[in-house]
């Protein structure tokens, strides 16, 4: 029974597929033998089974059987690196088919195998894995033969970053804060003001005093004061702060007649 099990095992192994995954350095990975042992890649089939193999010494994950006939994704997983995805499809092999049933092959043939990028349809791949051979009966001239077995140079698209790296102080930084912007503009009117007003001409300057005392803020900074916001006709000052505190007005005016009437 177990001699039966074994020989059967040797024939699924003959039947089915082999694909060999080889990592080279790159510029994105130098040294490939720094990958840690968790490094392993998966062949998914339509149906959902999922074929797993770890990376070896050699830096290599070697899929010794792809018995399913069909099209299939092949992933590889590690911590540090993201790698290319690729797509696989398997053809029966019908000329090592049971004479007596041709639906059952006994055996598969890889008959395509590119690329794979992230977004794209299922049909947007790239170059064939598989080299091309001289066909005079293929409009092109040249045609793909299915293969036994196939090895993958996978491409690593980069490094994985988990973590953003903090930015370092910099003083010019402080100059696109618009508070700081608003603080340096202040000071410059603070210290500059006085300075330009001590090298103005005379008549300019008193010109400017002039036009200070009659403009909208003096006016308002008298009235907060207590002085008058505008003269009145009678040469009386309009007091905000005590009418604002209730104070009434003593004589001087039509009120202040009646009282003393």
């Amino acid at each position: 029974m177990r001699l039966l099990l074994a020989q059967l095992t040797l024939l699924a192994y003959a039947a089915a597929a082999s694909i060999v995954v080889k990592i080279q350095p790159s510029p994105a990975l130098p040294n490939p033998n720094a990958l840690p042992p968790s490094t392993h890649a998966t062949i998914t089939s339509p149906n959902g089974a999922v074929l797993q193999s770890s990376l070896r010494q050699d830096n290599s994950i070697v899929f010794t059987e792809v018995p399913r006939v069909g099209s299939h994704l092949l992933n590889i997983y590690t911590k540090d690196y993201v790698f290319a995805s690729y797509r696989i499809d398997t053809t029966p092999n019908l000329s090592t088919a049971n004479p007596t049933d041709d639906a059952a092959p006994s055996s598969v043939l890889i008959s395509f195998a590119a690329q794979l990028f992230p977004g794209a349809q299922w049909s947007d791949t790239g170059l064939s894995l598989i080299p091309q051979e001289q066909d005079a009966s293929s409009s092109t001239g040249m045609s793909t033969r299915p293969q036994p077995s196939l090895t993958i140079y996978p491409k690593v698209l980069g490094a994985k970053s988990f973590y953003e790296a903090r930015p370092a102080f910099s003083p010019l930084s402080l100059l696109k804060n618009p508070m700081i912007l608003l603080a340096a503009v202040a000071l410059a009117f603070t210290f500059g003001m006085p300075k330009l007003m001590e090298n103005m001409d005379p008549e300019m300057r008193a010109e400017y005093e002039e036009m200070q005392k009659k403009g909208p803020t003096a006016a308002l900074g008298r009235a907060m004061g207590g002085g008058s916001a505008a003269p009145s006709a009678g040469g009386e000052s309009f007091d905000l702060a005590g009418y604002l505190a209730g104070q009434k007005k003593e004589g001087g005016g039509a009120d202040g007649v009646r009282g003393k009437k």
